[in-house]
């Protein structure tokens, strides 16, 4: 029998959460629907002891799949080659799913068979604060074919994102390894092929926030700004070359996302000192960024003041306004 739904568990030494998550999975009581696949992305802990402890215990329903480390991406290319279920959630090892949740999402599940489903999320900081992400202008239980909610929603970030496993294998939907910020790749590569979309209001991934060492952290993007830039640039590239294939709605939507990951990255390139270099590396983008997309490079300084400020002047007060970033967000500068 089919599983209904593939958890690709991107496993990378987190002998201290895997097992929260796999019972969070677990206790929905609803194994013969799941299958469940932790992708070990070369873990040196406990990592795929606990894995295989696991699939030992539920072998109809868990998966310990050991590989070479690749990085996130590659876990997520292992994921959709070896899924089964007939929908594809990625999850990161770290982070959890809400139970209950869980059960009415695979209700809905199993009787849909829209393209895309979008499902609430949680923001769970370690102080214990909880943040719920919600598509307030759609109607949960509904499908919508997808060009006609373009203006009723932000973008479907890679927590809100549960994929028709077809879609991802059918065109070959692959990340790129050794690399941070993948998610957004993930986020933008099948919409092209994404034909309907349905919303649930369930908030089923906990997304664990608010520890420096994230790769969203100040420090983690000034750490893997080189992945950043290459993201960046693939998803320019990307959406250069879907550009004559989609709708102009499916266009809007692409150019959307891509806009929102450049500007992050154009503001992490603003986190370092405002040496020579340093300039000339912002200016390069800029110029990849115009020749790939007119659209967005004429966008950003509507999504980013510094963006504004800087090009207004042609970059003549570089060095001050970095220093007056720096005085008035000491927080995104740490020593």
């Amino acid at each position: 029998m089919e599983k209904v739904l593939t958890f690709s568990v991107a496993a990378y030494n987190v002998e201290k959460y895997l097992e929260k998550l796999l019972d969070s999975i677990i206790v929905a009581g609803m194994n013969e629907d799941i299958e469940v696949l932790v992708v070990n992305d070369g873990s040196t802990d406990r990592t795929s002891e606990i894995a295989l402890q696991y699939e030992a215990r539920f072998p109809e329903m868990i998966k310990h799949v050991g590989k070479e480390n690749g990085g996130h991406g590659s876990t997520i290319n292992k994921g959709i080659e070896l899924a089964t279920g007939k929908f594809f959630r990625a999850l990161d090892g770290d982070d959890w799913v809400d139970s209950e949740s869980l059960k009415k999402v695979l209700a809905e599940l199993k009787k849909t068979d829209a393209d895309l489903v979008v499902v609430d999320y949680i923001d769970a900081y370690e102080d214990g604060t909880r943040e719920l992400n919600t598509m307030k202008n759609l109607k949960s239980g509904q499908t919508y074919p997808f060009d006609d909610i373009v203006d009723l929603i932000d973008w479907c970030t890679y927590h809100y994102t549960i994929y028709k496993t077809s879609i991802l294998k059918e065109h070959h939907i692959r990340l790129t390894e050794h690399c941070f910020y993948v998610d957004s790749e993930f986020c933008l590569y099948p919409i092209p092929y994404v034909k309907d979309m349905l919303y649930l209001d369930h908030p089923l991934y906990c997304y664990r926030l608010g520890y420096d060492e994230q790769s969203v952290s100040a420090i983690g993007r000034k750490k893997h700004i080189e992945d950043s830039d290459k993201v960046s640039r693939n998803m320019l590239t990307f959406m250069h070359e879907m550009e004559p294939k989609v709708s102009p709605k499916r266009l809007q939507y692409l150019t959307h996302v891509t806009m929102r990951h450049i500007v992050r990255h154009y503001h992490a390139m603003l986190l370092f000192e405002p040496t020579k270099e340093q300039k000339e590396k912002i200016l390069d983008f800029e110029r990849f960024v115009k020749e790939q997309s007119p659209t967005i490079y004429k966008q950003i300084p509507e999504h980013s003041l510094i963006c504004r400020v800087l090009r207004m002047t042609n970059y003549a007060f570089y060095p001050q306004v970095i220093a007056y970033r720096k005085k008035k967000h000491k927080e995104l500068y740490p020593q």
